[in-house]
């Protein structure tokens, strides 16, 4: 196994990548959008809707409240799933403008009447929900996606194969500092991306020696 522990996996990591500045974003409401775009997408095809947004004028959750789905459909049609996805912009729009204002207003209450309110908004699972939390809104919460379940599947980490098993795992031995949940999600995601892939590239992988799947030669 590549480590008992979520520091050791996160310092492991932190050789590889360094400091990652995950999540991509100007701005708190800039990453609000993005965490709804994002589902069931490329991060490439986000990057054009956000700058069509942006370049329209509209990337702010008050000029979002009050744009037409139309025009939105028209903003984010990379990102796919346009129809519903400007749906869920419009309305957490509405839904913030009408409650808190501001995201950061928005950033002053409780965690968990942030998660009862955000995950009554249709289109917002659990998954885009915490990258909310953690990047927007500043909540030690850690993001578990699809990229956490299989490295840490691979490396052997037995009791971590749900999100909550997960987020136990994590905040065991990395409590709830802020900025290093925040990098460790964009290690993972970088991780994965480079090395740790559906079919993995274990023969460059830095960590190959380390980990379960690599030692049985990616089996």
């Amino acid at each position: 196994m590549l480590n008992s522990d979520a520091i050791s996996l996160y310092r492991d990591l932190f050789q590889v990548f360094g400091e990652t500045k995950w999540w991509p974003g100007d701005t708190k409401d800039e990453i609000i959008v993005g965490a709804i775009l994002t589902q069931n997408t490329t991060w490439s095809n986000v990057e054009r809707s956000l700058a069509r947004i942006r370049n329209g004028g509209l990337m702010s959750i008050s000029a979002l409240a009050n744009v037409e789905q139309n025009t939105l459909i028209e903003l984010i049609r990379s990102s796919g799933f346009y129809n519903q996805k400007s749906k869920t912009v419009l309305e957490l729009s509405q839904r913030i403008r009408d409650r808190f204002g501001t995201i950061e207003q928005m950033k002053n209450e409780r965690t968990d009447t942030l998660q009862e309110f955000l995950i009554d908004v249709p289109g917002i699972g659990q998954e885009t929900m915490d990258a909310m939390l953690c990047y927007a809104l500043d909540k030690p919460i850690f993001v578990v996606d699809k990229y956490t379940l299989r490295l840490l599947g691979r490396i052997g980490v037995s009791d971590a194969s749900t999100i909550a098993q997960v987020k136990a795992y994590v905040h065991s031995t990395m409590g709830y500092d802020l900025e290093k949940l925040k990098n460790f999600h964009g290690l993972i995601v970088n991780f994965a991306k480079e090395y740790c892939r559906s079919k993995p590239k274990c023969e460059i992988c830095p960590l190959q020696r380390k980990c379960d799947y690599g030692l049985c030669g990616g089996n």
